[in-house]
């Protein structure tokens, strides 16, 4: 019976795991007006502290953002208004990587 309970829990914890997973989405944003290497890190900045943001990733020679976020709990306005706090624009966000599935 004990052997058979943890299974049950591993299993479990391993669904949990898969489904938080899958439920995040990635959103590269298209970013003018970013200048500078500080302009850069106040972008990533600001990104990284929306609650649903998992991970930032900003390239100034691209002039994009790449977030990774929960869509329960991130929405891309949230991100173009972040950036544009900071002194840039999003010109585009396209939703789930390199194959677009939705565009704003």
């Amino acid at each position: 019976m004990g052997m058979y309970l943890r299974d049950v829990r591993t299993a479990t914890a391993l669904i949990r795991s898969r489904s938080k997973n899958n439920a995040m989405q990635t959103a590269i944003l298209e970013i003018s007006r970013m200048t500078s290497q500080a302009s850069v890190n106040g972008v990533r900045s600001a990104l990284s502290v929306i609650r649903g943001v998992a991970d930032v990733e900003v390239s100034l020679e691209s002039g994009q953002a790449n977030v990774r976020f929960d869509p329960h709990k991130a929405i891309p306005e949230q991100f173009k208004k972040a950036v544009w706090v900071m002194g840039c624009e999003v010109e585009r966000v396209t939703l789930g990587g390199a194959e677009p599935t939705e565009s704003y």
